[in-house]
């Protein structure tokens, strides 16, 4: 069973919530009996005030506004405290939300089903629980059919499993198991917290099975990664007198993105597209986009996006969001740029998706103008300053990615990952280390991420010892078992510190087997350091995973160059033409006006490739006259 956090702003006054740090019940002022409620002394509700609060469009605005009903003395006036919650709860700010929240008295059941309902799907879902065990106590508001599908949503999302099965009692004994929304959220969360296997028991004993009911079913199937079970039980539902609709769509598209099964996707499409329309609605075509762009296959999502109609702001989130993740952030900014010249307005999710590719690309001018339009609009939470946060690293300025991250109230692991990661990669190995403790220090649990940015760290810095102390503690204290990613930064940390033996023990004695990246590390040491006999070691066991890998065949070249051995440098040239190797062109990308150019050695494809050109022809020019002197390759014949 799970303990109650106790909402109301009388236990506020005792104790303090650590997920609300804006809350400090000691700034506002007890309400006087003079505006209770219940007295006709309460200041009149000007309808100005309510009609403004109805159309406000930024998060600043209606702030704004909840200062002019403070001033006007409806500081605790219910309705307008109601609403104001509610619009704070639809621009996702459940921080502020909630701290309206509690000065209203006796709070009405609608706007605590909004709160449960907003945290159901938050970082915190055991705040929705806490306010549905609110529910139950003193004379309070007890709960209706409104609320049960969210607390059940909240109990799956939290894995309370217990709670969960407590408040399957409840609606028993209450008369609500018959309603078909509650059934529904019910079945999804037994197949979430306790199995498919006890979700499918429920589905088999119910006798009322609305296409509710059976959607409900094809989509526990589809999260828990059974597309042909899903698949199976759409065939049963077509068979019977039940007819699929929209959600059941969805619940297959879902199941076959999860499997990333393309080929079943494509019938589900075709299904629909004989069956709907060829004009596919934004939710299927939303979820179809993002089967697609899991499957690998932009081409089709790109096909999907253009020939749809009426695109939302989710469609649109599903290909930015895809091009993103897949490698092209270039094209995920110019849509990003489609989008805003369109008018949809973008969201948390959007901006998040968005502020990556910029990181990707180093497009620095533009995360400034994401952040600016962040904070102008108020979309804020700690995905996108976590977001923001990773940018700036990445982008090279670290100061103000520092920044954010200070001024955030309320930070998630991933918020703690992206500054150290910052901090590591610009080489500020002590800083990274101090920001490690202060985050144990505040109780975040750090994961496997956390210790490959500090081992990358004391790889940067050289600190053999602190390296090797991090990962015995990664193992023996917080019994997180290291990944072929940890090993390769110890590879790498023990390799350039020129410990080339003890990095190949290490790779000998990895508990799991180790990778191209591990041995390319250990490949790329014995290079700086010359050390031949380790280095062919280490490069044979690299062409035996990958005989492609050009950048290792170039490093075993430059090695036998070095060293002087040309026979060497002979063989693996006649190595790489007859298994047709090259060796990868270089990239480089550079952003002008908020429109990232990219480069490639020999490269002619720029429309302006002319001109570059001959700019770079007259740098050449003037370096020689400065003296200036390539370093080549040594001459075979010497």
């Amino acid at each position: 069973m799970l303990s109650s956090h106790h909402l109301r702003h009388q236990t506020f006054k005792t104790k303090r919530l650590s997920h609300f740090l804006l809350l400090n019940p000691n700034r506002y002022l007890k309400p006087s009996k003079s505006f209770s409620s219940n007295q006709s002394l309460k200041p009149r509700i000007p309808k100005s005030l309510l009609h403004q609060i109805d159309s406000c469009e930024t998060l600043e605005q209606l702030k704004q506004i909840h200062a002019r009903s403070i001033a006007s003395g409806l500081a605790y006036d219910h309705l307008i405290l109601t609403k104001i919650a509610e619009s704070f709860l639809n621009s996702r700010n459940l921080d502020y939300a909630t701290r309206v929240f509690v000065r209203i008295r006796e709070p009405g059941i609608f706007v605590r089903n909004a709160l449960i309902r907003a945290y159901s799907s938050s970082e915190t879902p055991s705040f929705a629980i806490s306010i549905y065990n609110e529910m139950w106590t003193g004379d309070d508001v007890g709960p209706d059919n409104y609320t049960f599908p969210f607390v059940f949503r909240a109990c799956a999302n939290y894995s309370a499993s217990e709670k969960g099965r407590e408040v399957h009692g409840v609606i028993i004994r209450i008369g609500y198991d018959s309603d078909r929304f509650i059934r529904s959220s019910l079945l999804g969360f037994y197949a979430a917290c306790l199995g498919i296997g006890d979700a499918k028991q429920v589905f088999d004993e119910s006798t009322e099975r609305d296409v509710v009911f059976w959607n409900a079913m094809i989509m526990g199937y589809a999260r828990a990664g059974g597309a042909l079970e899903a698949f199976q039980l759409f065939k049963e539902m077509e068979f019977g007198t039940m007819r699929p609709n929209e959600g059941t769509m969805l619940g297959l598209i879902v199941a076959c993105a999860m499997t990333k099964d393309m080929g079943l996707g494509r019938e589900i499409h075709g299904y629909v597209k004989k069956n709907v329309g060829s004009m596919i609605g934004v939710r299927v075509g939303a979820s179809l986009i993002d089967l697609y762009v899991k499957c690998g296959n932009l081409n089709y999502a790109q096909k999907l996006f253009d020939e749809m109609p009426e695109r939302n702001t989710i469609v649109w989130n599903s290909l930015i969001c895809g091009y993103s993740r897949s490698g092209s952030p270039t094209r995920a900014i110019e849509l990003f740029m489609e989008m805003h010249a369109s008018n949809v307005r973008p969201d948390n999710f959007t901006i998040s998706s968005i502020l990556s590719a910029c990181a990707q690309t180093g497009a620095l001018n533009l995360g400034d103008w994401v952040r600016r339009y962040v904070e102008k609009n108020g979309i804020s939470d700690v995905f996108v300053a976590t977001a923001l946060v990773d940018m700036y690293c990445k982008c090279g300025s670290i100061a103000l990615a520092r920044e954010i991250f200070d001024q955030m109230p309320s930070r998630n692991i991933a918020t703690w990952n992206a500054i150290l990661w910052g901090h590591a990669l610009h080489g500020h190995a002590q800083c990274t280390l101090d920001l490690f403790h202060e985050m144990t220090k505040w109780g975040v649990k750090p994961d496997s991420i956390t210790f490959l940015a500090i081992l990358s760290a004391c790889a940067h810095a050289g600190l053999v010892e602190d390296g090797c102390q991090y990962l015995d503690s990664m193992k023996d204290y917080y019994k997180i078992p290291p990944t072929v990613e940890h090993y390769g930064c110890m590879v790498d940390l023990l390799g350039c510190a020129g410990l080339l033996r003890e990095a190949k023990e290490l790779i000998e004695k990895m508990e799991i087997e180790p990778n191209i990246v591990v041995w390319g590390s250990l490949l790329s040491a014995c290079s700086i350091h010359g050390n031949v006999e380790i280095g062919e070691q280490a490069a044979a066991h690299v062409f035996e995973l990958d005989q492609m890998d050009g950048g290792s065949y170039v490093l075993l070249s430059n090695m036998y160059a070095v060293a002087r051995r040309f026979d060497g440098v002979k063989a693996v040239r006649e190595m790489m033409a007859e298994r047709g190797v090259r060796k990868p062109p270089g990239c480089s990308m550079i952003e002008v006006g908020n429109v990232v150019h990219e480069f490639v050695v020999a490269d002619k494809a720029h429309p302006r490739s002319e001109e570059i050109y001959l700019v770079l022809d007259e740098l050449s020019r003037k370096l020689k006259v400065a003296g200036y002197v390539p370093m080549l390759a040594i001459d075979q014949d010497k």
